[in-house]
């Protein structure tokens, strides 16, 4: 079965959590407009109704449409800010559920996770220490958040601290007996960018949504 016309994607660097020079490039060198963005992509993500949360209950649930559907709304807003390692797990939820299978939607969940928190992660150091971002962001505008009590995570997950730089907490399905270990191997064979795809332009009608409802759907998180 091919993939899906809904999994469209950009290209982004991912050598790093965040292609920001991509996303200022999609927004026509806004930077006001990318730091506002960030700042309520990162504030919001973890909070009850935001789409991961959504992904979240809809895993606890094994409502797997859903489960997809709030992957797409997530997709989204991760081009917006040009979270590219959070932009594919998406897809690949989107085109696992195209073909029909379960396990491999399920499956990367626990990426998802981490990579969400990596985002988050990354970001706040990056507006806290970076000079040009303290032009645009205020340092109280950034909240801290404390992953292992704000994360919401479905019956039998934990996070566990991995000490590793791409991945600084795994999501263990230690309700079934998975270990640091076991996620670590699992990680090691998980695929990271989709091959074999034709990617958006940067101009495409992936970001043609406007940004205000970005922003509104942010703030309502």
């Amino acid at each position: 079965m091919s993939r899906a016309k809904d999994s469209k994607i950009l290209n982004f660097n991912i050598d790093t959590p965040l292609d920001i020079e991509y996303a200022i490039k999609s927004m026509k060198g806004n930077k006001t407009l990318f730091y506002s963005l960030l700042v309520k992509f990162i504030s919001g993500i973890f909070k009850a109704k935001s789409p991961l949360d959504n992904i979240t209950v809809a895993f606890e649930d094994q409502n797997w449409k859903k489960y997809k559907e709030a992957a797409h709304q997530l997709k989204g807003q991760c081009a917006y800010i040009g979270a590219g390692h959070l932009h594919y797990d998406c897809f690949f939820i989107q085109d696992a559920f195209n073909k029909d299978c379960i396990r491999d939607m399920a499956m990367r969940y626990n990426r998802l996770i981490e990579n969400a928190i990596q985002v988050v992660e990354y970001a706040t150091d990056m507006i806290l220490q970076n000079p040009e971002a303290a032009q645009y962001v205020k340092k109280n505008q950034v909240v801290q958040i404390d992953f292992q009590n704000d994360v919401k995570l479905p019956t039998g997950f934990e996070l566990r601290k991995s000490g590793r730089s791409d991945a600084p907490y795994f999501c263990l399905n230690v309700g079934k007996g998975q270990t640091i270990e076991k996620r670590l191997n699992d990680r090691l064979g998980e695929e990271i960018k989709p091959e074999n795809v034709e990617f958006m332009p940067l101009n495409s009608t992936i970001l043609g949504g406007t940004y205000s409802q970005f922003r509104k759907s942010s703030a309502a998180k």
